[in-house]
């Protein structure tokens, strides 16, 4: 749940910190980026050209990310907290 104060500040920036929101997710969500990185990259994963521009770039289709997308589309400690109820 957000705090009065957190949540006027998310309407007044568009941000707002949640220190330790995703404690309970870190592992969930450590897994999922990690296997849609190695499924993306999988043979050149390790393989970096640094000129300032390249890298490895993580397209993550919805259906392949659900707890990075439940953070966003579903959590309750998010959407109730604005007053948005659920995410339309």
């Amino acid at each position: 749940m957000l705090t009065t104060e957190q949540a006027d500040h998310f309407r007044t920036f568009g941000f707002t910190v949640l220190r330790g929101y995703l404690a309970d997710r870190a592992d969930a969500l450590r897994a999922e980026v990690g296997a849609a990185i190695r499924d993306a990259y999988s043979a050149t994963c390790d393989e970096r050209v640094i000129d300032g521009i390249s890298g490895h770039y993580l397209p993550m289709a919805s259906r392949l990310i659900p707890v990075s997308a439940s953070l966003i589309c579903d959590d309750p400690r998010i959407h109730h907290s604005l007053g948005g109820g659920r995410a339309r």
